[in-house]
């Protein structure tokens, strides 16, 4: 059995563009408004709801919030993409979902010296798609991971 090229899917968020490894993704949820219940609130988590998915509710995070960015859709009209972690599954909210490609599509860029130091903890890598700068996104740093704490 041959073995499987790595993969990424793009997402937006306000106009910015990020790259996640597809291995992360379980699921593209793009209707959520009936799942989603906003009263199930954890802030200090960064969990903005919990989404029925499956039979369960799971936490979703909104990286809007830890970002500072103004998403262009409203909440309940948002996109889930439903990932895994050690600690099970969890939503990700996001504006819009892109297209998925194989990595080598992308091509590493440096990372610019106005993002290094407060916003590293959440940008770590920069990566090229027809010449457009993607943010590299590290779920773990969201939820489930050492760096999702504070």
């Amino acid at each position: 059995m041959g073995r499987v090229a790595a993969r990424h899917l793009v997402f937006r968020i306000d106009d910015i563009g990020f790259v996640l490894d597809l291995t992360r993704v379980v699921e593209i949820r793009e209707q959520i408004a009936g799942a989603l219940d906003l009263s199930r609130t954890d802030l200090e988590r960064g969990i903005v709801g919990a989404l029925t998915f499956r039979q369960t509710r799971i936490p979703v995070i909104d990286p809007a919030i830890r970002l500072g960015l103004s998403p262009k859709t409203p909440i309940k009209q948002r996109v889930a993409l439903v990932l895994n972690s050690p600690e099970g599954n969890w939503g990700l909210l996001v504006d819009q979902v892109g297209e998925i490609g194989p990595a080598s599509k992308f091509s590493s860029c440096k990372m610019p010296a106005l993002l290094k130091g407060t916003l590293q903890k959440f940008y770590s890598e920069i990566l090229l798609l027809n010449d457009e700068p993607m943010v590299l996104f590290n779920p773990d740093n969201f939820y489930g991971g050492v760096g999702s704490q504070g």
